[in-house]
């Protein structure tokens, strides 16, 4: 999904879905990142990513490397009328999604953290403020969007992204941050967070496979929590 999550938005992803050849067993939609807050400047505000690239350069002249960032300037929440546009935009994808695919396993992934940091030290650019406040309004509109789906969608299941983590809580924004689980730039994932998030959601997804082949229903002794274990280990 790219920018805002209009409806013109949802019609793409689902039209692109539409014309996939397979028939995924599974399907995981992550939640709308990109569209809780509105940034930038005059013609180009909006919910595109203000992505600089820093060239790091030896004695010689050579490239070092290239680090990449993504600021934030002004950054301004959503008026509570389009915070309950990006929900029911949200919500009528996963279950779009599901009407596409009615024998495909169709779960819901809450939205990983970003700028968890301040994204520099210029005034007109996010403050540490703006990192709680970017926070809380993360954990507020994923909660309305299980809260919609646990009402409007029978057989979609939810996964928190923290559970990725192999932890039993997400905490505050210091804990996320202490963990290290957001990169340099502000918005992807460190490597080792990425890896550890996909390595647990395979374990997660097979576990709820061999529960029902067993027919445990959920319960029972967790695979993902026994490969957690090992994973925190390493």
């Amino acid at each position: 999904m790219k920018g805002l999550l209009d409806r013109k938005e949802v019609d793409r992803v689902l039209g692109e879905l539409r014309n996939m050849k397979v028939k995924p067993d599974k399907i995981v939609v992550g939640g709308p990142g990109n569209s809780l807050f509105r940034h930038g400047e005059k013609d180009n505000r909006g919910f595109c990513p203000e992505r600089t690239v820093r060239v790091e350069k030896d004695r010689e002249g050579e490239v070092k490397r290239l680090k990449v960032g993504f600021h934030m300037t002004e950054p301004t929440k959503l008026t509570m009328g389009e915070r309950r546009q990006v929900v029911d935009r949200t919500v009528e994808l996963v279950v779009g999604v599901q009407k596409e695919f009615p024998f495909a396993e169709v779960w819901y992934l809450t939205m990983f953290p970003r700028h968890v940091v301040r994204c520099c030290g210029k005034d007109s650019h996010m403050s540490e403020d703006d990192c709680w406040a970017m926070s809380g309004f993360r954990k507020g509109v994923d909660a309305d969007v299980v809260e919609e789906l646990e009402e409007k969608a029978v057989g979609i299941r939810t996964m928190e992204w923290w559970e990725t983590m192999g932890w039993e809580e997400e905490g505050s924004l210091l804990e996320v941050r202490k963990r290290g689980v957001v990169g340099e730039d502000g918005v992807h994932l460190t490597e080792k967070a990425n890896n550890f998030a996909a390595v647990n959601l395979c374990h997660r997804l097979a576990e709820m496979a061999l529960l029902e082949e067993r027919g445990d229903g959920g319960s029972g002794s967790s695979v993902a929590g026994a490969a957690n274990k090992r994973l925190r280990r390493k």
